[in-house]
């Protein structure tokens, strides 16, 4: 029996170009939790990857559904006077047959402008969609910068960590950290788990200000490798799956933005006069991937 293959979506290429183009702006420095940051950097991505096409899930097959019922509509209209003008000899050049290609082509012309109004009626309708799912993305991003509510089990950590650390050199302190954050790398990260990595930031970074840390330091500088190696753990960490999407979803509804133009005009285009906008609008239509519909699904 064949195993059918799983269906590519095209989103998928997206996402691949989009973290390329970031992965070089991006340090990653060798950590004792690589093994576990690994894998939880598989479930971030995932998670946030099926946050964000839920958001766009409805946009992607109703937009293009939408547009191309309205250039259906006016095809209809188009049909019968194509059909007359098609009945009309291209030899003929007679006065009479001149008047009714004149007319049949006043007659199309304005069902296309009409046509083009129609869609204008709906991308604008489609892209105040887009605005609103977008601020939506906007206000979740934002709030993750609110102040992390701490489970009783993680406010005890935090609470341990401060009341132990003036009692420790540079060295214990850095080893309670790395403790703590070991810990929370070897299960999926709770809300609660990242308020406490949160947290646990603010004291990684004002470490990292300290003498005892100083980077080019002699006797300090294998110290703050360390310290560095565990800010970034702990960030990655950290990520809220839900803000991770909402942040791709972004990047989705951007490119939709861009769709919605492409796929306003290209439905215009393929019935316009010149056979060079139609060739361009059919072929824009058949396009798909990074250089076409990407997050619109067009049939």
């Amino acid at each position: 029996m064949t195993v059918p293959s799983p269906a590519v979506d095209v989103l998928d290429q997206h996402d691949e170009i989009v973290r390329f183009g970031s992965s070089s702006a991006v340090p990653k420095p060798s950590t004792p939790f690589d093994a576990a940051l690994a894998a939880r950097d598989e479930e971030t991505e995932r998670l946030a990857t099926s946050v964000a096409r839920l958001t766009v899930r409805d946009l992607r097959g109703d937009v293009p559904a939408r547009l191309r019922s309205v250039e259906q509509r006016y095809a209809v209209q188009m049909a019968p006077i194509e059909r007359e003008l098609a009945r009309i000899p291209s030899n003929d050049g007679s006065a009479p047959a001149d008047a009714a290609r004149y007319l049949l082509q006043r007659q199309l012309d304005e069902v296309r402008a009409n046509l083009r109004d129609a869609l204008a009626r709906e991308a604008r309708a489609a892209g105040d969609r887009i605005d609103a799912l977008a601020r939506a993305q906007r206000e979740r991003i934002a709030a993750d910068a609110d102040p992390p509510v701490l489970a009783p089990a993680e406010h005890a950590v935090l609470t341990d960590l401060l009341q132990d650390s003036p009692h420790l050199d540079a060295d214990g302190r850095l080893a309670a950290l790395e403790g703590v954050v070991g810990k929370l790398a070897r299960t999926p990260v709770t809300a609660s788990g990242r308020g406490l990595l949160r947290r646990m930031l603010a004291l990684l970074r004002t470490a990292s200000r300290q003498p005892e840390f100083d980077r080019g330091g002699v006797g300090t500088s294998d110290r703050a490798a360390r310290l560095a190696a565990l800010l970034f753990a702990t960030e990655r960490l950290a990520r809220d799956p839900a803000v991770e999407g909402a942040r791709r979803a972004l990047s989705y509804l951007g490119r939709a933005e861009w769709e919605l133009g492409e796929l306003t005009r290209a439905l215009g285009d393929i019935h316009s006069r010149g056979e060079v906008e139609v060739t361009l609008g059919r072929s824009a239509l058949n396009s798909a991937g990074p250089g076409g519909f990407a997050v619109f699904r067009v049939a």
